[in-house]
């Protein structure tokens, strides 16, 4: 909707604004954003150059973590395609990426289910974050329990199975209290000494002799 009637500057990626802080946004904006929850559209907003509907996609606090930055440990085993096989061929590498999928209960089961069958195309990542993989795997990992094994997914050549092994919450990048008080009193140091070498080079008498 966005690409075929807004006068926006961004109707070519349809309104997508990015993310933005309260302030970066025009009063009348910013307050109605401010009372919206995530996946909620608002009603028409009369503006300085026009009406606005705006949809909140998501809300974060600037520096904390996001589910993208979850560190997760991933038992994969892959099923390459027979070269040159049939698409009954390819049915059956299905079928057996199925039966993997629906009886595996642990990491050390799937593990070895892959060094049994597809040692090459098998194995396991660990402390990977989520937001690197592709975003399809991304969708299909997100959701899963620990030791809960995915339905089989399309990989390049073959079918996979993942499995998650391991999944650890991201350190927040906000400092604590603790480390505040230490950059504070870091920088206070720093700028002492900074001065009282300021004060040294002022005062020093250099006698230099030949």
């Amino acid at each position: 909707m966005a690409q075929q009637f807004s006068q926006s500057p961004t109707a070519s990626v349809g309104g997508d604004l990015g993310w933005l802080s309260p302030t970066e946004l025009p009063r009348d904006i910013a307050a109605a954003v401010e009372g919206m929850q995530p996946g909620q559209l608002s009603a028409p907003i009369r503006g300085t150059a026009g009406f606005y509907l705006l949809y909140l996609a998501d809300r974060r606090i600037f520096g904390a973590p996001t589910a993208e930055d979850t560190l997760v440990t991933l038992s994969r085993v892959g099923f390459p395609f027979p070269p040159n096989g049939t698409d009954a061929d390819k049915q059956r590498v299905v079928a057996m990426a199925q039966q993997v999928s629906e009886t595996v209960k642990s990491c050390g089961e799937l593990t070895k289910v892959g060094q049994e069958r597809a040692p090459q195309s098998s194995g396991e990542v660990r402390d990977i974050k989520l937001g690197t993989l592709p975003r399809e795997l991304q969708e299909r990992i997100a959701p899963l329990q620990i030791a809960e094994a995915s339905k089989p997914i399309l990989a390049q050549g073959g079918v996979a199975v993942v499995m998650v092994c391991e999944r650890k919450a991201p350190p927040s990048q906000i400092p604590t209290k603790e480390q505040l008080g230490n950059n504070m009193a870091r920088a206070r140091l720093e700028t002492l000494a900074r001065r009282y070498l300021r004060d040294l080079r002022r005062s020093a008498f250099v006698d230099m002799r030949v």
